[in-house]
C-alpha cells in the first residue's frame, strides 16, 4: 500500500514524491515576453489594492486578499531573481490551488492579454526599426519596398 503525505506545495505525495515538485524534467527558461506577463500581474494587483486602499475598503477586503497577496509574494520573489528556478506549472496550480477555477481563469486571461501585448509592441518596434536601403538615385531612406516615395524610381532598377 502507498503511502501518502503532503508535499511543501500542498500537493499529495506518493511514495514519497510529489507529481509537480519531484517531476525530474528541467525547468524551461522563461522568455522575455511571458517574464513581462508575469510582472504585469504583479502590477495589476498592487494597482488593485491601491484602488480599495483609496476607496476606504481596504481593512475590509484584508482577508478576502490574503492569499492571493501570498502567492503573488512568491511570484515577486522570482521576478526579483529574473525568473531563475521560476517553474510555470507550480505557479498555475498555485493559483487555482488558492484561487479556484475561477480565479485561475481570471489571472489567465489577463496573463494572455499581457503576454499578447508585450509581443504586439515587440513586433512593432522591431518593424519600425527595421533598417531599409537608401535609394541609389536620391539617398532617401526608403520605408517599404518598392519605388522611392522621393524620386519614384524602382530600387534595382
Amino acid at each position: 500500500m502507498t503511502e501518502s503525505k503532503k508535499c511543501w506545495c500542498g500537493r499529495t505525495e506518493v511514495d514519497g514524491k510529489c507529481s509537480v515538485c519531484d517531476s525530474g524534467e528541467p525547468l524551461k527558461p522563461v522568455t522575455e515576453d511571458r517574464k513581462y506577463a508575469y510582472r504585469t500581474l504583479l502590477s495589476s494587483f498592487i494597482n488593485k489594492l491601491r484602488t480599495l486602499r483609496s476607496a476606504g475598503k481596504f481593512p475590509y477586503m484584508i482577508e478576502r486578499y490574503r492569499v492571493e497577496a501570498y502567492m503573488l509574494e512568491n511570484l515577486s520573489i522570482f521576478s526579483a531573481d529574473d525568473f531563475s528556478e521560476f517553474d510555470e506549472g507550480w505557479f498555475w496550480n498555485d493559483v487555482e490551488a488558492c484561487l479556484g477555477s475561477e480565479g485561475l481563469e481570471c489571472y489567465r486571461i489577463n496573463f494572455d492579454r499581457n503576454l499578447e501585448s508585450y509581443r504586439t509592441r515587440e513586433k512593432e518596434r522591431i518593424r519600425t526599426t527595421t533598417i531599409y536601403p537608401l535609394c541609389q538615385w536620391c539617398k532617401t531612406q526608403l520605408r517599404k519596398d518598392g519605388p522611392c516615395p522621393d524620386c519614384g524610381r524602382e530600387i534595382g532598377g
